[in-house]
């Protein structure tokens, strides 16, 4: 699979609140740090849609991608408005996401998002 499919099916898992595809998707030594710094596991990554996380809209614009050896990075921009537990979560972000690139089967070892001022 091409990097650009890869975030392809990454957006459509996000964006549609698949925790099947997410699982696929995700390597089993992911993290993900969110825009006030919580750090999250793969499980609890996921887990946010099972506990009140919910996306009306959500898309991601690449601006940089680097590939070194079995390693992709990617920079880009995150937009969503959606909800946490009935919080509002809209917002955009500068998003790095690294990818391992072993074998042909590309996963998503992490994800890391700040606010992005306007």
């Amino acid at each position: 699979m091409f990097v650009n499919e890869f975030i392809n099916e990454w957006i459509n898992a996000e964006k549609n609140e698949d925790v099947q595809l997410l699982t696929d998707l995700l390597n089993e030594d992911f993290i993900g740090v969110g825009p006030v710094g919580f750090i999250l596991s793969k499980q609890q990554w996921i887990d946010r849609y099972k506990n009140g996380l919910k996306n009306e809209d959500f898309n991601f614009e690449i601006i940089s991608e680097r590939s070194h050896d079995n390693s992709t990075i990617i920079i880009g921009t995150q937009s969503q408005k959606g909800n946490f537990k009935g919080h509002n979560i809209d917002g955009t972000f500068r998003v790095t996401l690294i990818l391992n690139n072993n074998q042909e089967n590309l996963s998503l070892l992490g994800v890391h998002l700040c606010s992005v001022n306007d």
